[in-house]
């Protein structure tokens, strides 16, 4: 999955997806990745798409997290 060199991009109270990560998880969590997205349709859709790829490949979702740490923007799990 390949994206662009940008993240989301606010417009207003509202997002607009960029890249294809983005795009895939909302779509996976039911949204519609190629609309402008208010708050409100990010916090359903992204919620839905993480309990999805959970029940079905955690560990995907342990390889994000370390990514996070190892880049220094989360804590290791020991000090959550």
């Amino acid at each position: 999955m390949g994206g662009g060199s940008e993240c989301m991009i606010q417009l207003g109270k509202k997002t607009k997806l960029t890249t294809d990560v983005e795009k895939a998880f909302v779509e996976l969590g039911g949204g519609d990745p190629n609309k402008t997205l208010a708050e409100n349709e990010l916090r359903v859709a992204l919620p839905k798409a993480i309990d999805i790829v959970a029940e079905h490949r955690p560990s995907i979702l342990r390889k994000i997290y370390d990514r996070y740490v190892a880049a220094g923007e989360l804590p290791p799990i020991e000090k959550l």
